[in-house]
């Protein structure tokens, strides 16, 4: 018994101890500094977890919240398209201040990843060493380090896409029922944690998708389609009356370049965001 329970808690250590290193000094203070770069994208993160967290205790006032625009209020529940962070976050938000609870939720994210990881490597490479170098690659690769290090929880919600590509693979060996419902199930959470990480995984693994049944692949993307829909629907159905989709003019930024001057005034805010000045 002794031995079965070892390898996984050395795993766990070693994922916490590399999650330290890369995080590092955060471990020493985590309830006085938070991870990453002070930037608008952070306070986003942290300001709608908490108003989240707060919305959801009790829920019943869903979206609209009287903490922000008093007395009036306002419906954060419709700026926060990906809640799944927030959703996990909320618990460690009502027990706990910020930024430890923040902390936490984060440290525990990226321990997950790379656990995750893990299991992935030793599918495909069938040996223990094999998941070791998939965590190692997944926590250094550039695009997690880089969306820790800018706050964006939902984009760091890694997990899930290890856990997807092992239970199509498995579903390649072995056509099983309950393996189809497991794949469709991770990769609707992917979608969930972020939509554009779920689209990309799934398009990405099309080419593994070959060769299984099409009663399988049914069953997979039906999971997938009632695990989001909840979610996903409303957010379609109320699109044109949403804060972020309504299509409301936005003024040009004060910083904006004279030169934008030659276009209209309602484009000059998506001109600045999607051109290069020196182009």
């Amino acid at each position: 018994m002794a031995s079965s329970w070892s390898r996984p808690l050395i795993r766990v250590i070693a994922m916490l101890a590399a999650v330290c290193m890369f995080t590092w000094p955060l471990v020493l203070d985590p309830g006085a500094m938070l991870l990453g770069m002070p930037t608008i994208d952070a306070q986003d993160t942290v300001t709608l977890r908490g108003l989240t967290a707060d919305l959801l205790a009790p829920p019943w006032d869903w979206p609209d919240s009287d903490r922000v625009f008093w007395p009036a209020g306002y419906p954060i529940g419709l700026l926060t398209p990906n809640l799944l962070d927030h959703l996990t976050a909320a618990p460690l938000v009502w027990l706990l201040p910020f930024p430890l609870a923040d902390n936490i939720w984060w440290m525990a994210v990226l321990v997950l990843n790379g656990l995750c990881a893990h299991r992935l490597g030793r599918a495909v490479g069938g040996s223990e060493g094999a998941g070791w170098l998939a965590a190692a690659a997944l926590l250094t690769s550039e695009p997690l380090l880089r969306e820790a290090n800018l706050h964006h929880a939902p984009q760091a919600m890694l997990l899930w896409g290890p856990l997807y590509v092992d239970a199509v693979l498995r579903l390649r060996r072995t056509d099983r029922p309950a393996t189809a419902c497991l794949a469709g199930a991770w990769l609707a959470l992917a979608g969930q944690s972020y939509w554009y990480y779920g689209l990309f995984l799934g398009l990405g693994t099309l080419p593994l998708l070959a060769g299984i049944r099409l009663r399988t692949l049914l069953v997979l993307g039906g999971v997938a389609a009632a695990f989001c829909a909840p979610v996903l629907l409303p957010q379609l159905l109320s699109w044109d009356a949403r804060p972020l989709t309504s299509g409301a003019t936005v003024p040009p930024p004060t910083t904006a370049h004279s030169s934008f001057d030659a276009i209209p005034a309602d484009q000059v805010f998506s001109a600045m965001h999607g051109n290069d000045l020196l182009w």
